[in-house]
């Protein structure tokens, strides 16, 4: 199952998008962000975002947006993609909203914007970070919607469940070292019991994953309940 060829479809039909070349001397951009309120010509304005890598034009049931991307710099922090609607009365895009990565890039010119989710640091360094093979069956988006942006997952809930079970009796989970971390093993169980909780939003199909498919380890109910903490706030 090709999971990406099925979400996709349904979001465009819904969001009913069309991305588009432009020439960039048509438009101008109020600049409200820099609280100088001065309207500049489009190629005027990127150059002024620190960073400022792409940009591109989408219709979005009947809103003309402008969709920017740059880098903030920094180890591995941050891609920011910013939405300017058009004010068709002023001739001018003006600034909506704006979201950020923690160093994944984003292909600006496939909206809906396809993004990896995933929690961080959680016992485990940032570079540690492991993987389930489940992922071809689950995807984030963000979508603009009323001028803001807003965070959407899709998912196959049965297949990512089954691959879930089919997994977890392979997963060796070490104790904790003396810097109190493993090498991803907590993390990666986070990210898949979150992932799966986005989809159907059921505190039980999660805790029954947990308690009977996650190996034993040291302080492991423990540590659930610091996972229950994370993934509610998420």
């Amino acid at each position: 199952m090709n999971l990406k060829k099925s979400i996709f479809p349904i979001l465009v039909l819904m969001l009913f998008t069309s991305v588009y070349a432009q020439n960039d001397n048509n438009y101008f951009v109020k600049d409200v962000e820099n609280e100088s309120n001065q309207i500049l010509k489009l190629d005027d304005y990127l150059v002024r975002i620190q960073g400022y890598s792409s940009h591109t034009f989408v219709d979005i049931n009947e809103n003309k947006y402008l969709f920017t991307q740059s880098y903030s710099g920094g180890a591995h922090c941050c891609t920011i993609v910013s939405a300017y609607i058009y004010d068709r009365t002023n001739n001018y895009f003006i600034f909506a909203d704006s979201f950020l990565r923690d160093g994944d890039s984003v292909t600006i010119e496939n909206y809906p914007f396809e993004v990896f989710s995933r929690v961080n640091y959680f016992y485990t360094c940032y570079t540690c970070f492991k993987f389930l093979d489940c992922d071809e069956f689950y995807q984030d988006y963000y979508i603009i919607k009323n001028n803001s942006f807003k965070l959407i997952s899709s998912g196959a809930l049965q297949e990512m469940i089954t691959c879930f079970k089919e997994q977890m009796p392979n997963l060796e989970i070490p104790n904790l070292d003396e810097n109190g971390m493993d090498n991803g093993e907590r993390s990666l169980i986070l990210n898949q019991l979150n992932k799966i909780f986005k989809i159907q939003q059921d505190i039980k199909v999660i805790t029954d994953l947990y308690k009977n498919y996650v190996p034993e380890f040291e302080n492991k109910y423990k540590i659930w309940a610091e996972m229950i903490e994370i993934i509610m706030k998420n």
